[in-house]
């Protein structure tokens, strides 16, 4: 069993409002970076069109996803409004208290079943 969870979600930018996904976007990522460092990998993208926004987050841990989710809380409501969530996918072995924490988020679960991460 590997402790590591892997998350992914698509934002879909309102109209107009990709520079400040973008501003919210260089904040975030630099809180995050300096304050969770049980987070391995922590990307966003865009596609071409740039309506659609992709996060990629890798976590050592259970625990680090519930600190990242806690420190998150004060600039969701702010990222949201500018690009809600349209999928949010976490893969792993994620405690029910975990689970319960994003699942009203619209988060789907995918538990683990085999592999490595080097």
């Amino acid at each position: 069993m590997e402790k590591q969870i892997q998350v992914q979600v698509e934002l879909t930018i309102t109209p107009g409002k990709v520079e400040e996904l973008r501003s919210q976007m260089l904040t975030i990522i630099e809180n995050v970076k300096a304050n969770e460092p049980d987070i391995t990998g922590y990307q966003w993208y865009l596609n071409e069109d740039q309506s659609k926004c992709y996060i990629m987050e890798w976590f050592n841990n259970p625990q680090a996803w519930l600190t990242h989710l806690s420190n998150a809380q004060p600039v969701l409501p702010a990222l949201f409004a500018v690009a809600p969530i349209t999928r949010f996918e976490a893969f792993g072995d994620i405690p029910e208290e975990v689970a319960a924490a994003v699942k009203p988020l619209g988060a789907v679960i995918h538990k683990y079943l085999s592999g490595f991460i080097r």
